[in-house]
């Protein structure tokens, strides 16, 4: 049994440490296998983004994920807002993602975890038009154009971990930075 499993099966707080995990993992990327039966979770995303790579200009930073909130078993969209300046004028906009990159937990906590948004990139590059996702469905989300990475936001939030009662955790990527998010 991994540790995942019976972290879940002791009803303790799995998110905590997948969430740390990822953190850990990504960290540890930045500065410088199989998992079992699955093909694709959580533990499987932090072993391949822990692999060596071929080439450093291919490694992945980042293990993308989307979480589920505890009332509802839906999968969490959050929602940023950010400012775009045409003609010295002002416009705001707002970005509705359930896809997120963890960054780091706040004052040492165990539950309360600051989260990117990461949006979906086409194969050019170019962001996919989200900010109409009110249906929040994660398949409505995906049809919107043909998504191979993700991009940074720069948007983050801070969340509290124990309003949610799941994870999935995505392969792991080399996300596009947040100098092409508009």
């Amino acid at each position: 049994m991994s540790y995942y499993e019976e972290c879940c099966e002791k009803g303790t707080n799995c998110l905590h440490k997948t969430i740390k995990d990822i953190i850990d993992a990504q960290v540890k990327v930045a500065e410088e296998s199989d998992c079992g039966c699955c093909t694709t979770g959580c533990e499987c995303s932090i072993n391949d983004l822990l692999a060596p790579s071929t080439t450093n200009n291919t490694r992945n930073t980042t293990i993308p994920f989307l979480l589920y909130c505890k009332a509802s078993c839906s999968p969490f969209f959050a929602t940023g807002i950010y400012k775009e300046t045409i003609n010295n004028t002002n416009f705001y906009h707002q970005v509705q993602t359930p896809i997120f990159k963890a960054k780091k937990f706040k004052n040492n906590s165990k539950n309360c975890v600051q989260l990117e948004l990461l949006i979906p990139a086409q194969t050019d590059g170019s962001a996919i038009d989200i900010e109409d996702t009110e249906a929040r469905n994660i398949a409505q989300y995906f049809t919107r154009g043909v998504t191979n990475n993700f991009i940074e936001t720069g948007l983050c939030i801070t969340i509290d971990l124990n309003h949610f009662f799941a994870i999935t955790c995505l392969d792991p990527i080399r996300p596009i930075r947040s100098s092409n998010f508009p």
